[in-house]
């Protein structure tokens, strides 16, 4: 039940140019559900504007459907293993199934998560990226050279049964008890309060934020 996905990103242009991208993951009715939960292993979340600030805390928990309830967009730098892996998933215990993506930070170092519980527009995307709100326009930018290329490897599971979910449940725990390490030699205990554009320069000149397993 895995979709594996390899994506080549190529500059065919003589000058160099900013790369930026997003994958969107939608999950909606009738998968998507009130009770349905988000799992982000992630050592920093940024809302994007007042309302995603006023569901800090609530995020990771689908509501039932609200009429013209505003969107929500949240932006997370992502908790990796030794290798730079991690995932995102929404599970429905209900139903017994989850929607995982898996990815590598080196390759992309983001994910952002867009919940929306507004009648009629009922969704929970989940979205790897490279670039924050701002995209293009910020200072950090990714930056491909003339004709140089990015590739992106990253995968689309559907996960069936309790213990299928109890097993990614139990995959988040190393995440939470690691500190995270970002570039080659910085290492930042959890708990510790970072701007995002520190994080995200930090990440993309390093190409790696890792977190151990243990300690």
């Amino acid at each position: 039940n895995t979709l594996k996905i390899w994506d080549e990103i190529e500059n065919c242009t003589f000058k160099e140019d900013k790369l930026c991208f997003l994958y969107h993951f939608n999950t909606g009715f009738p998968f998507l559900e009130g009770g349905c939960r988000v799992l982000i292993p992630h050592v920093e979340c940024i809302p994007r504007n007042a309302d995603a600030k006023a569901g800090l805390g609530h995020q990771f928990v689908m509501d039932d459907p609200v009429d013209n309830a505003p969107e929500q967009v949240f932006l997370y730098v992502p908790k990796a293993d030794e290798a730079g892996n991690t995932f995102a998933a929404v599970v429905n215990d209900r139903l017994g199934l989850a929607m995982c993506i898996r990815w590598n930070v080196k390759e992309i170092p983001f994910i952002t998560q867009w919940k929306t519980i507004a009648s009629g527009d009922y969704a929970m995307a989940l979205e790897p990226c490279n670039a924050g709100f701002q995209s293009r326009e910020e200072a950090h930018a990714q930056v491909l050279p003339p004709m140089g290329k990015h590739v992106n490897n990253y995968s689309l599971s559907i996960l069936d049964g309790k213990d299928a979910i109890a097993a990614l449940d139990f995959r988040v725990n190393p995440f939470a008890r690691s500190s995270l390490a970002i570039g080659p030699n910085t290492r930042v205990p959890l708990g510790a309060k970072l701007s995002l554009p520190w994080i995200i320069t930090a990440a993309l000149s390093s190409n790696l934020i890792e977190v151990p397993s243990s300690r």
